[in-house]
């Protein structure tokens, strides 16, 4: 069995967004190093009548000055798809939202949470990068991990 730290680069993009009704941008996660990218959004409370709109902007320069919202595949030919967007209501506070890229087009992506209506709280937002190619670049927010390896069983077959 393969260890789960060394296949991923993990990132804090956003801790702890006081309830409100404003736009939250994330840190930007820089996907140069793997093939996929997930980004976990832990939301507190949403107020009746809150509504959050998320969406996916991606870049690649690294002050963030050229995101631009992530589009879904075309639907068609000559069709163009409106921006991906998840609508989060009350019903779905207290809750963990994954949202996930395949093979990014640019090397920084970042979360957008428009509140509106009424106040919305956020928890987190994480992001990781895995299918990685080589070593991560240095990600924000994490000072520290650890591996911890144990002995194999005796006479277990180890995994190749």
């Amino acid at each position: 069995m393969r260890q789960i730290k060394p296949a991923i680069a993990l990132a804090v993009l956003s801790v702890a967004v006081a309830a409100g009704q404003t736009v939250v941008n994330s840190a930007l996660l820089d996907t140069s190093s793997g093939d996929s990218c997930s980004f976990l959004l832990t939301m507190g409370a949403i107020a009746a009548n809150g509504v959050v709109v998320v969406k996916l902007q991606g870049g690649n320069l690294a002050d963030g000055s050229d995101m631009a919202d992530i589009l879904p595949p075309p639907v068609g030919s000559g069709q163009t798809a409106p921006p991906a967007t998840l609508t989060l209501a009350p019903a779905d506070a207290n809750s963990m939202q994954l949202l996930e890229v395949h093979r990014p087009t640019t090397k920084y992506i970042r979360v957008v949470l428009t509140r509106t209506v009424a106040n919305s709280d956020v928890v987190a937002i994480h992001g990781l990068v895995y299918g990685l190619y080589f070593e991560p670049a240095a990600q924000p927010g994490i000072s520290q991990s650890l591996l911890l390896v144990t002995p194999p069983v005796s006479g277990a077959v180890q995994a190749q």
